[in-house]
């Protein structure tokens, strides 16, 4: 047997779903008004009422994605209530939730019809995308690839001028190991000069001019015939 019923319920302020640890400075309660009536129509008597608030995501049916149990006090069959005051609400069980609908149960009651949280509830989930105060709670995995562009990165670094390509603008002095580097072609040095101390090749050695101040090791020189 249905003691009570709803005649109005309104939220004062929105929800629903920012965690106190994520997004401290933003309020983690909403403040609703209701009207609660005794099953004949009339105001229910002034007084202290066990109350469980749930929050669904279907009008009917399912499992609550978030619970509280507390008390309300009506004067006239009015009541407010801070929902979150007594349980924390929890935005990463809210957020994923494509509508919102929040239940009331009295007492040993069934619980009454559920109404549905408009735009206003989601007040805290905009607040809690757009700022995000916390240490190591995003990682690669909340990152979509190709995402983060140069002029976001407040460091310098090398980049490539196409995807996958080779690195530009290493300006660095010593930074980079022989065994990190494999040429896979000729090396262009254009009008600039190799500076070595010692140099050991497997092959010929080309060039137009060599100038040296000593020539050690063993080799043969053969003389073309006048």
């Amino acid at each position: 047997m249905k003691n009570f019923k709803l005649a109005q319920i309104v939220l004062a302020a929105g929800i629903l779903a920012l965690s106190m640890s994520a997004y401290a400075a933003t309020p983690t309660t909403t403040l609703i008004d209701g009207v609660l009536l005794s099953a004949g129509g009339s105001p229910a008597a002034d007084g202290s009422y066990d109350v469980v608030f749930s929050v669904y995501e279907a009008s009917s049916g399912g499992a609550a994605a978030w619970t509280e149990t507390g008390k309300i006090t009506t004067v006239g069959g009015r009541f407010t209530h801070a929902l979150g005051s007594v349980e924390p609400i929890d935005a990463d069980k809210l957020v994923g939730l494509t509508k919102q609908y929040l239940g009331i149960k009295v007492g040993s009651d069934p619980e009454l019809p559920r109404q549905m949280l408009h735009a206003t509830v989601f007040t805290l989930v905009a607040a809690k995308a757009l700022t995000v105060a916390c240490d190591g709670c995003i990682g690669s995995n909340q990152i979509t690839n190709g995402s983060v562009a140069a002029a976001k990165v407040g460091f310098n670094f090398a980049a490539s001028a196409t995807k996958g390509g080779a690195a530009i603008d290493l300006a660095c002095t010593g930074c980079v190991s022989v065994a990190e580097m494999k040429f896979d072609g000729d090396v262009d040095l254009a009008g600039n000069s190799l500076k070595a101390k010692n140099g050991t090749f497997s092959g010929d050695l080309v060039a137009a001019t060599v100038t040296a101040t000593s020539f050690a090791g063993s080799f043969t020189c053969s003389l073309a015939p006048t």
